[in-house]
């Protein structure tokens, strides 16, 4: 099952928009959520407002795979104040910069799930890396 979400036509936040994308995982089992950015066409009651910029609809994409497939909730998500995910940084590297800066995750020892919370690393490195340590020893 899919879902699109057309972004930034009616004020909604990334916030907002993430918490229903999370609760459509958990409780129908949704594939995926795809974002389109609004762009107004002429004529129509929205043909007044603003198109939405391309890089946050990148941003809601990064958040919901890490929603999806690397065990993050909506809550550990870097807000803003009003709601929006950062304009400047991926969602990933933004919580790793809030989160791992002063504690740093040993590649050697970490499990999983701190390995695929390290920005460039995904389910698939992490996997390696954990094999990779069962054959060195």
């Amino acid at each position: 099952m899919t879902t699109q979400f057309v972004v930034g036509a009616v004020g909604e936040s990334d916030v907002e928009l993430l918490t229903t994308t999370e609760k459509l995982h958990r409780q129908v089992h949704l594939g995926r959520a795809y974002f389109s950015a609004f762009n107004p066409i002429q004529d129509t009651p929205f043909e007044g407002l603003p198109a939405e910029s391309p890089n946050r609809v990148l941003h809601l994409y990064q958040a919901s795979f890490l929603l999806r497939d690397y065990g993050f909730s909506v809550e550990e998500l870097p807000f803003d104040l009003n709601g929006n995910l950062p304009t400047k940084a991926d969602p990933k590297a933004a919580w790793a910069n809030l989160n791992l800066r002063d504690t740093p995750v040993e590649i050697n020892r970490a499990s999983r799930d701190e390995l695929i919370r390290i920005p460039g690393i995904g389910p698939k490195t992490a996997d390696a890396i954990l094999r990779f340590r069962h054959v060195g020893n």
